[in-house]
């Protein structure tokens, strides 16, 4: 990827995932419980028992109810914060849109060569932190050991907490040249429209097949075919790089047009507020609003928060320089965010009884900076090693080659 042709935003875009990502699994797991007065477990597997079952439907975003303005702005804050996993489209989207962009600079490069140099870029890093894992896991464990097996080494069961999402990824991976193959041959909208249909029959037929049961409860994202859930937004992003490729500009300005905007701001509530959708045909009853969730706010909060980066950069420069510096460590601290949760969990633990909400708002902003401060640490770290490793680990194979 030449740097010159190199958008900005879209690094705003990778810290900006990463940062919302760690907030959600803070307020969610850790915060949230202390707020409501839950008492963590003393032990058990990793992150605090919120005392009850997760529950997917409106109540979760209204704790408190809305009768004092502190309980108001308590509940707001919890929108905001529990919004965090709509990052992950951001994520997938950034994919495909990197990797698109690099196969159209490099259109002579063999598929098994690329994809090589592409699973090179993921596969170490990811090896580097399950080791650590493993490592952490004697002394107490953070995951089920049965979860450290062959099938955590090839991302089948989540063996690194909070890092499901790399199964669909590798699925994506896989894909992704017949996917290209789609890209040149369709037009972009024709290209969406196809990838839009995948996504809606494969999401129906793999939530009421695989969880006919048990289907609004979490994990929604089976193992094996989560890929089929994402293929929308991967794809958003190939477009976006399609025509990123043909002509930089006209991609900006297609996502800062005022109508794009708005629309995008329409698919952003509608996606959110369809996600509980069902309907019942012929005593079934079907997840509508599952299986198209994803493509509405993929395409919603991307083309937001590629706003959101343009009038960032533009108002401060240090932040600016602070964002692009942490987007450097953006896949890191995907995998490295358990690392500062565990400190968290041990911190809160040992000082702080379970509170109220108004202590709980007081203590977000100084206990999220600490958490993303050591695992942009951890992060810096991990690359570090991986580097070292790896650079060492190819020195060896031209020596004997």
């Amino acid at each position: 990827m030449k740097k010159s042709q190199r958008l900005i935003e879209l690094d705003f875009l990778r810290a900006v995932s990463a940062l919302w990502v760690i907030l959600i699994h803070l307020w969610l797991f850790y915060l949230l419980p202390y707020a409501l007065k839950f008492t963590p477990p003393k032990n058990g597997v990793f992150g605090i028992n919120m005392g009850r079952p997760l529950e997917l439907g409106f109540e979760q975003f209204f704790p408190l109810p809305l009768t004092n303005l502190g309980n108001f702005i308590f509940d707001i804050l919890n929108i905001f914060c529990g919004l965090g996993y709509q990052a992950v489209h951001i994520f997938f989207v950034l994919s495909g849109f990197g990797l698109s962009y690099s196969k159209f600079f490099k259109p002579s490069e063999s598929w098994f060569i690329f994809l090589k140099n592409r699973f090179l870029r993921i596969y170490p890093t990811y090896f580097v932190v399950f080791s650590l894992v493993i490592l952490i896991n004697l002394r107490k464990p953070i995951v089920p050991w049965s979860h450290i097996s062959w099938k955590g080494f090839f991302f089948i069961v989540e063996s690194v907490p909070y890092t499901w999402f790399m199964f669909p990824l590798v699925q994506l991976y896989i894909a992704f040249p017949i996917l290209f193959y789609l890209l040149k041959r369709y037009s972009v909208l024709r290209f969406l429209i196809t990838m839009f249909l995948v996504k809606f029959v494969g999401s129906l037929w793999v939530v009421t097949h695989w969880y006919p049961v048990s289907w609004m409860s979490l994990p929604f994202e089976p193992g094996l075919l989560g890929g089929i859930s994402r293929v929308f937004e991967f794809s958003l992003g190939m477009a976006a790089a399609k025509v990123s490729f043909e002509d930089n500009e006209k991609l900006v300005k297609y996502l800062t047009n005022p109508k794009i905007i708005g629309l995008a701001a329409v698919c952003e509530v509608v996606g959110t507020l369809i996600t509980f959708l069902r309907i019942d045909i012929f005593n079934e009853r079907f997840p509508i609003g599952l299986a198209i969730c994803d493509a509405f706010i993929g395409f919603g909060i991307f083309v937001i928060v590629f706003n959101f980066s343009r009038l960032l950069k533009k108002l401060n420069l240090k932040v600016s320089k602070i964002i692009l510096f942490i987007s450097q460590f953006s896949y890191e601290m995907y995998l490295c965010q358990f690392i500062a949760l565990l400190f968290v969990e041990k911190l809160l633990a040992k000082y702080l009884n379970p509170v109220g909400p108004s202590l709980v708002m007081l203590l977000t902003i100084p206990i999220y900076s600490l958490a993303v401060g050591i695992d942009i640490l951890a992060s810096f770290i991990v690359q570090k090693i991986t580097l070292f490793l790896t650079s060492r680990l190819s020195g060896a194979f031209r020596a004997l080659v």
